[in-house]
């Protein structure tokens, strides 16, 4: 498990995650939709352009970078994995 520290970071894949929720399980499938395909579009590009930012903020933290590369390295050096 890698620490996340930063809170905005946390808070936007939570809110991600909730999204892409009410998408999947909460609205019902397209052809009895109610929901027009704007508002379906306006979502899934909301979700696209969340995990684009998340990526972005994940890349900026180098301890986050360290312990996904060099993690498995260190362990398997060591004997920790």
């Amino acid at each position: 498990m890698i620490p996340l520290n930063n809170v905005s970071l946390v808070q936007k894949i939570h809110q991600t995650y909730r999204m892409q929720y009410v998408i999947d399980v909460v609205l019902p499938t397209p052809p009895q939709s109610a929901i027009d395909d704007n508002a379906l579009s306006t979502l899934s590009s909301f979700i696209f352009f969340n995990k684009m930012e998340i990526v972005t903020m994940i890349q900026v933290l180098p301890a986050f970078c360290f312990h996904v590369f060099m993690g498995p390295v260190l362990g398997s050096l060591f004997g920790i994995a």
